[in-house]
């Protein structure tokens, strides 16, 4: 009997949702296993995870593993810089970081958490009352939410569903 952890002795081709992420020797639960970009190297920088997560074309993607059954992300911005939400000026300046976690739909059945560096930066401008102000990675963070643009969807889709099943239920009676 073959031991079930052994991965097959010819390649396979990873798709989640429909999206074909590439191809390799192994299972997918392999994969999401592995230390930091160890497999998925390849699959951080392809098109089809862009495909599957297009929010995160604005973040570089340093690591993803499986703990406790939940994928983890770790992200961080592309940029050097932000713009202060109040007056609009770029500032390079940075006054820290802190991470920020995301909740993501599932992949595969699997609940996914996205770990974001967040930068804080001081606004240069002296007119500006803002002093410090934390950086905001379009089409994924917006201040104060906890879970990606993705999610939200999703969720909105359910109560939708919910909604509706419980007024044809309130028309039945």
């Amino acid at each position: 009997m073959k031991h079930q952890d052994s991965p097959p002795a010819h390649p396979r081709t990873a798709t989640i949702r429909g999206t074909e992420l590439g191809t390799f020797i192994g299972s997918v639960a392999d994969l999401v296993t592995l230390p930091p970009l160890g497999r998925f190297g390849w699959v951080c920088g392809s098109e089809g995870w862009r495909e599957v997560l297009p929010h995160l074309a604005d973040v570089v993607v340093e690591s993803v593993r499986r703990d406790a059954g939940v994928v983890m992300l770790r992200t961080r911005s592309r940029t050097g810089s932000a713009r202060c939400p109040r007056c609009g000026r770029p500032s390079g300046r940075m006054h820290g970081r802190y991470e920020r976690r995301l909740r993501e739909a599932p992949l595969d059945g699997l609940p996914v958490v996205i770990v974001v560096l967040i930068r804080r930066f001081k606004c240069l401008a002296a007119e500006c009352p803002t002093v410090t102000f934390a950086e905001q990675i379009p089409g994924l963070t917006r201040p104060h939410t906890r879970h990606t643009p993705a999610l939200r969807d999703l969720l909105g889709r359910v109560a939708q569903a919910l909604g509706s099943v419980l007024a044809i239920m309130s028309e039945a009676r």
